[in-house]
């Protein structure tokens, strides 16, 4: 018998999405190796060079970063037998963040480094809102950045998993990531998705407050980018 009706669905993975986090995941690790291999001059016919075989998974507050590959010191002399994913990782998933945002007219900036942190923390003012992640709500020059931007009449706001932490006890808003820490993987990629996850929230939230602006900007900058894509 002939189906008069069909149901098609499909599966849209945008920035942001576990799955890319994952890619980047993945990426940043063969990255480090063949970043190894072009330090230590090593070619790329060569019988020591690096071979990697690596896959990244994810699930409630889990990272698994699985396969297998070989690599030449100093990599495994930098890191031990684990790999660890550096912050640069870290700061590209917020620079997706900072692109949602800047498609709908809202310009952000995104620093990982501690003197850019604090020069920027300098110039804001109480129009502005800081955002600091720290899963430990620990970590000192992004504790220090925020205490300037709030000096200087900032609105701020933490990203942690610790909702007692030092972090957290200076913020004016708290939002806490939930994910268990992980000492396999350092950087804690599980609490990065979780925060990743968060900011999604607050980039709807701010959308949906100035819908008409919102979807204004959204058309005029896929229109400045649409003649960049071959067709």
């Amino acid at each position: 018998m002939a189906h008069t009706n069909f149901q098609f669905t499909s599966e849209s993975v945008s920035e942001g999405h576990p799955d890319k986090v994952c890619d980047q995941i993945s990426d940043a690790v063969l990255d480090a190796f063949l970043e190894n291999d072009i330090k230590l001059g090593i070619a790329d016919d060569s019988s020591v060079n690096t071979r990697l075989g690596c896959e990244t998974l994810s699930t409630t507050n889990k990272i698994v970063i699985a396969g297998e590959g070989r690599g030449q010191a100093p990599f495994f002399k930098k890191h031990g037998d684990k790999t660890v994913v550096n912050r640069e990782l870290i700061a590209q998933i917020a620079r997706d963040v900072s692109h949602k945002f800047l498609r709908i007219g809202v310009r952000t900036s995104i620093f990982d480094d501690a003197h850019m942190m604090s020069m920027s923390a300098s110039l804001l003012g109480p129009d502005d809102v800081a955002i600091g992640f720290s899963h430990s709500g620990g970590t000192l020059v992004v504790i220090e950045a925020l205490q300037l931007a709030r000096k200087n009449g900032a609105r701020t706001i933490a990203v942690t998993n610790y909702l007692g932490s030092p972090i957290a006890e200076l913020a004016d808003v708290v939002l806490c990531s939930t994910a268990r820490g992980s000492p396999l993987l350092g950087e804690n990629a599980a609490a990065r998705i979780a925060q990743l996850n968060i900011l999604d929230a607050i980039f709807v939230l701010v959308a949906q407050r100035a819908r008409a602006v919102a979807e204004r900007n959204l058309s005029r900058t896929m229109d400045a980018v649409r003649a960049k894509r071959k067709t």
